[in-house]
């Protein structure tokens, strides 16, 4: 373990090498179906790898604008600063956020180090609706 104070919310002060040999050997298949499944490492991928694709925040700067028209660059910048401040802070403080159409988002454990706060979260995403099936049967002509 490591000497960092652990967080209140958390009960534990793992650094980030102790936590994935955690998450590794925490990994039980025959855990019961109600219980949140643990992550492996297969299934959560390691920042780090080469090839994993990353959205920055200079892409999502430019998918923003490509979505609202007569907006300029700069306030988009301005209100993305806010609402990433926002978010950060609200997760750090352990807040869930219900944000459609993005999801839900739960920090499931937090601490803080030296340098960051570091935070794992889940999020849960309702599936999109499948807009080609219609249940009910074409209307009755008139006549």
């Amino acid at each position: 373990m490591t000497t960092d104070t652990p967080d209140p919310g958390t009960g534990h002060g793992l650094d980030p090498a102790e936590l994935k040999e955690l998450i590794a050997t925490d990994a039980d298949p025959s855990a019961a179906p109600d219980q949140d499944p643990v992550l492996t490492e297969s299934a959560a991928p390691d920042p780090s790898e080469e090839g994993l694709v990353a959205l920055n925040k200079g892409e999502l700067l430019a998918r923003v604008k490509a979505r609202t028209e007569g907006v300029r660059g700069r306030e988009i910048r301005q209100v993305i600063d806010a609402v990433l401040a926002e978010l950060g802070q609200a997760l750090v403080a352990g807040e869930a956020l219900k944000l459609p159409p993005l999801g839900t988002v739960k920090a499931q454990r937090n601490w803080e180090t030296a340098d960051a706060d570091l935070v794992i979260c889940k999020l849960r995403r309702k599936k999109p609706k499948d807009e080609t099936k219609d249940p009910l049967a074409e209307p009755a002509e008139d006549g």
